[in-house]
């Protein structure tokens, strides 16, 4: 599959300028580790099941080993071998050099490390793709434009019709889906990130187990209520038209 530019791609090359490594979050699905790959000259992954031991062995007992190898060096998913960050850290702070690491890993693991990265590792939150990265939009109307310049855009248009708009937002910007001719079967990558969201992920985080259909509801709660000023209350009762649950409850399971 071609690789379509991201928004990413000019910050990271940016960040990789200014500091010796990079964190690159992001949920999961949304392209770090593709992304990272057009800049890096060498990786080790750390989900690779046929390597994937060794490698944390190597981390477990001497991290810097895993150094050694071309830069910007990717560790992809770091998070499964913490003392990278110490590593990494370390050896940015010797050596005094830019664009020595990346890193990858998902927003929704959250890894306690003995040292912060501040000056030395800098992160980059990377989203789903937008319409314009994924070539749906024209990209004649920028944001930024619109405020400086609210009436200067006459004559500017969208190739997407209402329908196609709401096929977008209903899909969303996983690269994943774009590879999928049948537009239908794209939606099934959306409908299975939602299952893994409140089955899995949402226990799997922190080993806790917690309500699936819970979890479904408040994220129905949140789908509702997007672009609108709705107070946590607000929310709070719509879950609670169908679900018995507490405001303690409801709270610890959207923070």
């Amino acid at each position: 599959m071609q690789y379509l530019p991201r928004i990413a791609d000019s910050l990271l090359a940016r960040k990789l300028q200014a500091f010796g490594a990079v964190n690159i979050t992001g949920p999961k699905g949304c392209g770090k580790t593709t992304t990272a790959r057009q800049q890096a000259r060498s990786v080790v992954e750390f989900q690779d099941e046929d390597t994937r031991e060794g490698l944390l062995q190597v981390a477990e007992t001497q991290p810097s080993r895993l150094l050694i190898g071309d830069n910007p060096r990717l560790f992809d998913e770091w998070q499964e071998a913490p003392q990278m960050w110490g590593a990494v850290r370390k050896s940015v702070a010797g050596r005094g050099e830019k664009g020595l690491y990346i890193l990858t890993g998902s927003s929704s693991t959250d890894v306690e490390t003995p040292h912060t990265g501040t000056l030395r590792i800098s992160t980059l939150q990377m989203l789903p793709m937008s319409l314009w990265e994924t070539r749906e939009s024209n990209g004649e109307v920028s944001l930024t434009d619109l405020f400086s310049h609210p009436g200067g855009f006459d004559g500017c248009h969208s190739d997407l019709t209402v329908d196609g708009i709401i096929y977008a937002i209903c899909r969303g910007g996983w690269p994943g889906t774009l590879s999928i001719d049948d537009v239908d079967i794209r939606l099934d990558i959306a409908r299975d990130l939602f299952w893994q969201t409140t089955h899995v992920d949402i226990s799997h985080v922190d080993s806790t187990r917690r309500s699936p259909q819970l979890a479904e509801a408040i994220l129905r709660s949140y789908a509702r209520n997007i672009c609108t000023p709705a107070k946590t209350g607000t929310m709070l009762a719509d879950v609670q038209a169908n679900h018995d649950v507490g405001e303690t409850a409801f709270r610890e399971y959207t923070t």
